[in-house]
Order: C-alpha cells, then structure tokens, then sequence
C-alpha cells in the first residue's frame, strides 16, 4: 500500500511538473508573440517617422534654396540700383527756346489758323498668349 501510494504521489507530481512546464512554456510562448509584436509596431513607426522626417528634409531644403535664390536676386536688384544712385547724373541745363517776334497785326483778312498736329499713339504689338492655361480656367468652380 506504501509503495502503491507513492506511486500515485510521484504520478500526480510528474503530471503536476508537466501541467507547470506546459504553462510555463505556453507563457514564455505568449510573451515572445507579445515581444515581436511590439517589435513590428516599433519597425513600422520608425520606418514612417523616417519617411516623414526625409520628406520634411527635401521640402525644406527645397524652401531654403528657392528663399536663397530670391535672397541672392534682391541683393543683385539692390546692388545696381544703388550703383545707380551713387552715378553722377549729367542733366543738360535748360535752354528757354527763343520765341520769334511777332510781326504788326493788318486789318486785312484773318490768316488761317496755324495746323496743330495731334499726337499719333503708338501702335499696338499684339502679344501672343503663350502660356498652358486658358485665362478662364482660374474662375471654374468644381
């Protein structure tokens, strides 16, 4: 009876230490999945916060090339307009016309009136439209 209750004993403890094991192993099994989950969150957040940060980097990068280029073309402006005003100017003095005199006035026939030519305006150069766009294309309303 001795020998048979040790038996039963070491049995349910061996099937105990399996059931332990088993659960010790479907544990370490959970935390693994829970572990390269995490893993793969993490990959895929620093795979879009790279993308985005290069993304940032070209536009900005874009935006200080073009604000340099407009920086460099208004230094340029500047430095000939102030070349300009540091020229000396050379203005001719002016010289009144001389008016002819004006001869005795006859009692005969009035003379015609002198022709005065009116100004001719200057012809107009018709510019071709030569951009994509037509002008309406701006005021349509999708």
């Amino acid at each position: 009876a001795y020998d048979r209750a040790e038996g039963i004993v070491n049995n349910a403890n061996a099937q105990a230490e399996a059931t332990i094991n088993a659960a010790n192993e479907d544990a370490e099994n959970i935390r693994r999945g829970a572990l390269e989950y995490t893993s793969e969150l993490i990959d895929n957040l620093q795979s879009i916060i790279s993308n985005t940060m290069n993304i940032a980097k070209t536009n900005y990068d874009g935006i200080l090339n073009g604000l340099s280029y407009n920086m460099d073309m208004l230094s340029s402006n500047k430095e000939a307009i102030v070349q300009q005003l540091q020229a000396p100017v050379e203005t001719p003095a002016y010289e009144a016309p001389e008016v002819p005199e004006m001869p005795a006035v006859q009692e005969e026939a009035p003379s015609p009136a002198p022709q005065v030519q009116q100004p001719q305006p200057a012809p107009v150069q018709e510019v071709e439209d030569d951009d994509e766009y037509d002008d309406d294309d701006y005021d349509d309303i999708d």
